[in-house]
């Protein structure tokens, strides 16, 4: 690992392991925030259904197919943040919550495809996306994620 992590110019403090345990703990933490914020907002935008639903209708499968890779982007984020976090500001909670504000601020430019293109959105079973409630609730999980990712990773591997 110490080779990957010189490659891409990684942190020293990267531990991959560490890093799949807090996207782990992150993922986990995104899924209940959007438990608690569903009802609130009365806006479905069920992440499960948005990352499930591509690949099947079937309303037994895409939740399971949905938190495969919900948690499976959950790991592979928390990996780029073990390498790169510690390069934000502030302590730990807060660099988690920087580092994934800015992957929701830069991810968020392909939202209007999706709301072109996803069948749970132009079948009408998800709302559009590119809209200012959908929108608070991406940064309200996201929060929720990072903070997780931040405090479950701390400062990376111990010396």
């Amino acid at each position: 690992m110490d080779a990957l992590r010189r490659r891409v110019g990684g942190d020293e403090g990267y531990d991959p392991s560490k890093a799949a345990r807090a996207g782990t703990a992150g993922a986990l933490a995104y899924l209940a925030e959007m438990a608690v914020d569903l009802p609130l907002f009365d806006c479905p935008t069920n992440d499960l259904m948005l990352l499930g639903r591509p690949f099947t209708a079937n309303r037994r499968v895409w939740p399971l197919v949905g938190a495969v890779l919900h948690l499976g982007n959950g790991i592979v984020l928390a990996q780029v943040y073990g390498l790169y976090g510690r390069r934000l500001p502030g302590p730990p909670w807060l660099r988690g919550i920087l580092f994934t504000l800015l992957e929701n601020t830069l991810l968020w430019g392909a939202v209007p495809i999706f709301d072109r293109v996803h069948p749970a959105i132009r079948s009408g079973e998800l709302p559009k996306m590119n809209r200012p409630v959908p929108f608070v609730q991406q940064v309200l999980r996201h929060i929720a994620y990072g903070a997780a990712l931040g405090l479950v990773y701390g400062n990376g591997a111990r010396k």
